[in-house]
C-alpha cells in the first residue's frame, strides 16, 4: 500500500470509471471478484488494474472465494492489495501474508472478532456494515472503545455529506465508499466522486493540522 491516508472508491466495473476516480484524486480503487451487483471478471479486473497501475492502489475484493481461487486471481490481476470480506480465519489470512500478499481484512464494525485480527502482518483492518455495498450507515462508535494497533479504514454508508464527520470524529486512517458515489450500481457519478475525494482529503488534512481531538 503506497499511500496513507486511504481514500478508496470501491466497486468499479469499467476502465472509464476507474480512470475517472483516479483522476479525481482517489488513492485506491476496489474491484469486486465475488458475487455482487458490482462483480467483475478477472479479465476485466486485469484491464482496469493495468490502466491505473502506479497511480492508485488496486484492491481485489473477495467474499467467499477459497484460497485457491484467490491465488489464481492474484496471479492474473496482480493487485496491490487483497481485501477479504468473507469468513476467513486468521490462519487463512496468515497463509496469504506468508506468500507475500498484502492483506486487508474486512469485518463488521460492531463485531467482537475485529480485535482478533488487529495483529502484525495485516496491512489494515476495514470496518464495514453487515451488508457491504448496501449503503447502510454504520455506527463507528466501537472504534473509540480501544486503541487499534493496525491502521483502520472505515466503510459503510459513507457519502460526500457524511465523510467529513466520520474522519474528524473517529481515529481512522482511510475511508472506502461504493454506493455513496454512484448513479447506479457499479456506475460512479463523477460529481459525487469529486465531492467525496475533496471532502475526505480536506478532512484528513484538518486532522494532520492537529485541529481534531477524539472524545
Amino acid at each position: 500500500m503506497r499511500q496513507w491516508p486511504v481514500v478508496k472508491i470501491c466497486g468499479l466495473t469499467t476502465v472509464e470509471n476507474a480512470t475517472m476516480v483516479v483522476d479525481a484524486g482517489a488513492t485506491a480503487i476496489g474491484l469486486v471478484l465475488d458475487e455482487s451487483r458490482r462483480q467483475v471478471s478477472p479479465l476485466t479486473a486485469r484491464q482496469i488494474a493495468d490502466e491505473v497501475r502506479g497511480r492508485a492502489d488496486v484492491y481485489c475484493v473477495f467474499r467467499g472465494s477459497d484460497l485457491s481461487r484467490i491465488r489464481q486471481v492474484i496471479a492474473e490481476v496482480r493487485p496491490d492489495v487483497v481485501q477479504l470480506h468473507g469468513t476467513e480465519s486468521l490462519e487463512d489470512v496468515s497463509v496469504l501474508i506468508s506468500e507475500g500478499v498484502t492483506v486487508v481484512k474486512a469485518l463488521e464494525a460492531s463485531s467482537p472478532h475485529a480485535v482478533d485480527f488487529d495483529v502484525d502482518g495485516l496491512a489494515a483492518l476495514l470496518l464495514d456494515g453487515a451488508e457491504p455495498g448496501s449503503g447502510q450507515r454504520v455506527d463507528f462508535a466501537p472504534l473509540l472503545a480501544r486503541t487499534w494497533h493496525l491502521p483502520v479504514i472505515a466503510a459503510g454508508g459513507l457519502t460526500p455529506a457524511t465523510v467529513t464527520e466520520v474522519i474528524t470524529r473517529y481515529p481512522i486512517n482511510g475511508v472506502d465508499v461504493s454506493s455513496g458515489v454512484e448513479s447506479s450500481p457499479g456506475q460512479k457519478d463523477p460529481a459525487l466522486v469529486s465531492e467525496f475525494v475533496r471532502a475526505a482529503t480536506a478532512a484528513f488534512a484538518q486532522r494532520e493540522s492537529g485541529d481534531v481531538q477524539w472524545t
